[in-house]
């Protein structure tokens, strides 16, 4: 069963097979006939056609040069953006902020586990998560104190995957030098 990622964590989704609109494309729906002034998919509602096409629009999408497949896929995928979007408006900026901060530490990890590791790459996402937490860690909540102890352990890692290289290249090294004085010899 597929997931998806929630600030709350991992939930279960079932997907559901798409199924053909029974009203042809652009027939008024119940959606599209909500009062003025309704805001759509941020009170859980679907949009209306005029919301739809202005968020297309935004998008760079005209609807109305798409085949009715193109149309129809087009719709889908602008709704679900409209959804995303109103369950992000509703999770708490600390939750949002504390979970990109949480990317930039897996980031920092990715880099390292690299061969060879990417130092630059890896400082970078670790210098980002550490001054971002340096300017607001004390408004994270309860993600503050557990932020600090990841940077503090992705910055150890640092250094220690980069002893380690330069060790190994340092012994890569005497190696092959030793290598070569036994062939001029």
């Amino acid at each position: 069963m597929p997931t998806l990622w929630t600030p709350d964590g991992e939930r279960n989704v079932e997907r559901e097979s798409p199924t053909p609109p029974t009203e042809p494309v652009g027939a008024p729906t119940e959606a599209s006939k909500a009062p003025a002034g309704a805001s759509g998919a941020a009170d859980g509602s679907p949009l209306s056609a005029s919301e739809l096409k202005a968020q297309a629009e935004q998008l760079g999408i005209d609807l109305d040069s798409l085949s009715p497949e193109e149309r129809a896929q087009a719709e889908a995928a602008v709704a679900e953006m409209a959804e995303t979007r109103a369950r992000l408006a509703e999770t708490p900026a600390s939750e949002v902020i504390a979970n990109h901060l949480m990317g930039f530490y897996e980031l920092g990890a990715i880099h390292l586990s690299r061969q060879p590791p990417a130092f630059e790459d890896a400082a970078l996402a670790i210098d980002a998560l550490r001054a971002v937490l340096e300017r607001v860690g004390d408004r994270l909540g309860e993600a503050g104190p557990v932020l600090n102890q990841a940077q503090s352990q992705i910055q150890m890692a640092f250094v220690q995957v980069k002893d380690q290289y330069a060790a190994a290249a340092a012994g890569e090294a005497d190696g092959s030098a030793a290598s070569s004085d036994a062939d001029d010899a």
